[in-house]
């Protein structure tokens, strides 16, 4: 499927009922343009499964060296709150940062 230019694959994408969360796995082509950044991710992943950005937060994102594909490693929380509790603070700490850019 494309979204916002870009080439998505889902590979994995499964529910961890211990956590409260889904854990999602992508393949993002690009070509002719750079790595997706976290915030472009984020958009992808909210507008894929139609969710709130603030639930969704970016593990990892890897480039493939030599090709225009990315892999990125995605988890959803049922709640903004489930963030707090189970996510490291500089996790939540980069995601509000990308958000503040955003904005302003």
């Amino acid at each position: 499927m494309t979204v916002g230019g870009f080439e998505v694959e889902i590979l994995k994408d499964w529910y961890n009922a211990l956590l409260n969360r889904r854990e999602i796995d992508l393949r993002i082509t690009h070509w002719g343009r750079g790595t997706p950044s976290r915030s472009e991710v984020l958009n992808i992943v909210a507008e894929i499964y139609n969710v709130d950005r603030e639930r969704i937060i970016v593990k990892k994102i890897e480039s493939e060296f030599g090709w225009c594909k990315t892999r990125a490693h995605i988890h959803i929380y049922d709640s903004k709150d489930l963030i707090e509790k189970i996510e490291p603070e500089h996790m939540i700490r980069k995601h509000r940062k990308e958000s503040k850019k955003e904005q302003g």
